[in-house]
């Protein structure tokens, strides 16, 4: 029976390790295509190749818009990953918490300006918060982006407040 358990757990040790390390390969795989495409769209956009007409400037946010959603979800699995193995840190800092709501709003601006949806912030620009700005601005990404998804286009408003 005991030689039973310990064969068990040595095939699910194995099978943990290779996940983490299939994980870790098809995230940094992905990740390395993904980067360039962002790199040119941004380059198109910058108009560093040539003029670009509206429509082809609109195409082009779009795509440099899904390489950067892709990227947050690359970066948000090496991080579940870092906190199943207990390596994730946090780096708390006293700042504006308005700074990072901004940061997610221009993160997503793109879509913000596709779907015509108003983004109010009043956010106090004053008010002071400990916290990691990387994490809350994934936590805030997420919570605009399932918004937008909500929201009536054209006539919809999203207003972030503090208090």
């Amino acid at each position: 029976m005991s030689d039973t358990i310990r064969i068990k757990e040595e095939e699910a040790r194995r099978m943990s390790v290779a996940k983490d390390e299939f994980l870790t390969m098809i995230t940094h795989e992905t990740q390395d295509s993904l980067v360039p495409i962002q790199g040119y769209a941004d380059m198109l956009l910058g108009g560093h190749l040539g003029t670009l007409t509206d429509k082809q400037r609109e195409r082009m946010g779009i795509i440099k818009s899904s390489a950067t959603s892709l990227l947050q979800i690359i970066s948000d699995l090496l991080d579940a990953q870092k906190l199943e193995l207990e390596q994730l840190r946090m780096k708390k800092e006293v700042t504006p918490i308005q700074n990072t709501v901004l940061k997610s709003i221009q993160t997503l601006q793109p879509q913000i300006d596709e779907s015509k949806i108003k983004v109010i912030n009043e956010v106090n620009p004053k008010t002071m918060v400990a916290h990691d700005a990387d994490r809350i601005t994934q936590v805030l990404t997420n919570l605009i982006k399932n918004s937008l998804k909500s929201v009536k286009p054209d006539v919809g408003i999203i207003r972030i407040t503090s208090v």
